[in-house]
C-alpha cells in the first residue's frame, strides 16, 4: 500500500500530485518519510508590552474597533490596530477581505505571526488567527514544517501524512527487540508518528533517534553490500608500489599522522590488489584526507594510468588543482600535466 500514488488520498488530485513531484514526492512511502524540517511550537499568549520583533508572538486581542478594508476585491488589504498602553500593534492582511465579516468589534481572538518594525510602528502581517478555545488545543504542542515549493502549502502536506498514519497497517518492524532495547530505540511505527506529530520535545527526541540510529545503519548496510558486490571484481588495472610516493611523503614541510600514515598503507595495498579497490575515506574537515587523494593519483600515473579528482563546485576544483600543481612542483615531478576540464568539476592527472 505504502507504494500507492498520492492520488489515492482524500483532496489529492493531478495538480496537487504535480506539486509533491516537486519535492521528489510521487508516493504514500515517499510522503512518510518526508520528515519535518522544523517545528513550530504554540507558547502561551503574551501581553503586547512584552512581544519580540522579529520572532513569531503569540497575543490576546479584543477588538475595540471593527477593522478597516482597503482596495477591491482583487487587491484588499484588511487593517486591524490592538492596543494595549503603551503599545500600538497594526495587523494587516492582503487579499482576504472577507475577514471583515469575522473580525467583528467585541470579539476575541489569538493572533499570531512576526511582528516587525515599519515606518515607526509594529506591524504583524498575515497574521494566523485562532478563538481561545482553538489555541487553547494546540498550547505547548509542536506542529510540523515542512520543505515547501510554490503553491504547496504546510497544510497541505501535513494533513496528506495523517491521512497516511491513519490508513496504512502498521508496518513491520525489522530490528528485533532485543536491539532496540540494547540501543534505547523506539519501535518504527512510534517513531514515525512522533516525528511527524509529537506530542512534546521528549517524544520528538525519542523518535528523532530512532530515525538517525535508521538512517545509519542503512547507510552502512549499503556499504557493506556494495563492498561484498565489489569484492569478487577483477582488477583490470595492476598497479604496482613506487617510491615517488614515499619521496612525497619524505618532502613534505610536515609528517603524516599516525592515522593518514595507516590509511596511506591501505589505499596502497588496495591499489596493489588483485580486486577492484571501493574505499571510503572519511574524516573531519582539515584531517588530512585530500593529501592521500593525491598520493593515489601520483602512484596512479606512475603506472602509465590517468586519475580524476571529482568535486561538488567550481571554487574547489580550483583549490585542489592550485595545491596539487604546487605539490608536483615542490618534489620535481614535472613529467604529470594536472587539467582542470571545462566543466571545472573535476581535474585529471595524465602522464605526459
Amino acid at each position: 500500500m505504502n507504494t500507492e500514488p498520492l492520488t489515492t488520498l482524500k483532496g489529492i488530485g493531478e495538480k496537487t500530485e504535480k506539486l509533491f513531484a516537486k519535492v521528489g514526492i510521487y508516493n504514500l512511502q515517499q510522503l512518510l518519510h518526508y520528515y519535518p524540517r522544523d517545528y513550530d511550537c504554540y507558547a502561551e499568549p503574551v501581553p503586547l508590552r512584552e512581544c519580540r520583533q522579529e520572532e513569531k508572538n503569540a497575543v490576546y486581542g479584543r477588538i475595540v474597533h471593527s477593522p478597516s478594508v482597503k482596495g477591491n476585491q482583487r487587491k484588499s488589504v484588511v487593517v486591524l490596530e490592538l492596543y494595549e498602553e503603551p503599545v500600538r500593534l497594526q495587523l494587516t492582511w492582503f487579499n482576504m477581505p472577507f475577514l471583515r465579516s469575522t473580525l467583528k468589534k467585541g470579539s476575541v481572538f489569538i493572533f499570531r505571526g512576526k511582528i516587525q518594525e515599519k515606518s515607526g510602528r509594529l506591524v504583524m502581517e498575515q497574521p494566523e488567527i485562532f478563538t481561545p478555545a482553538a489555541y487553547h488545543e494546540l498550547l505547548a504542542s509542536l506542529q510540523p514544517v515542512y520543505g515547501l515549493t510554490a503553491g504547496l502549502t504546510n497544510k497541505m502536506v501535513s494533513k496528506a501524512v495523517a491521512q497516511v498514519l491513519e490508513r496504512c497497517a502498521p508496518a513491520q518492524d525489522y530490528l528485533p527487540e532485543k536491539i532496540r532495547a540494547r540501543y534505547e530505540l523506539c519501535e518504527i511505527n512510534y517513531a514515525l508518528h512522533e516525528v511527524h506529530f509529537p506530542k512534546d520535545q521528549e517524544h520528538l527526541a525519542t523518535a528523532r533517534r530512532r530515525i538517525v540510529f535508521e538512517e545509519f545503519f542503512l547507510f552502512i548496510l549499503s556499504l557493506r553490500q556494495l563492498k561484498e558486490q565489489t569484492e569478487g571484481i577483477t582488477n583490470a588495472f595492476p598497479i604496482r608500489a613506487v617510491w615517488k610516493t614515499e619521496e612525497v611523503i619524505e618532502n613534505m614541510p610536515y609528517r603524516l599522522t599516525n592515522a593518514q600514515m595507516r590509511v596511506w598503507g591501505e589505499l596502497e595495498r588496495d591499489l596493489k590488489g588483485h580486486t577492484r579497490m571501493a574505499r571510503l575515506v572519511q574524516g573531519d574537515v582539515g584531517s588530512g584526507k585530500t593529501i592521500l587523494a593525491f598520493l593515489a593519483m601520483i602512484m596512479t600515473a606512475e603506472n602509465g594510468y590517468q586519475s580524476a579528482l571529482m568535486v561538488p563546485t567550481e571554487v574547489l576544483a580550483r583549490q585542489h588543482y592550485e595545491s596539487l600543481c604546487t605539490l608536483l612542483k615542490e618534489n620535481n615531478l614535472t613529467e604529470y600535466n594536472p587539467r582542470l576540464p571545462v566543466s571545472y568539476t573535476h581535474l585529471t592527472l595524465p602522464t605526459t
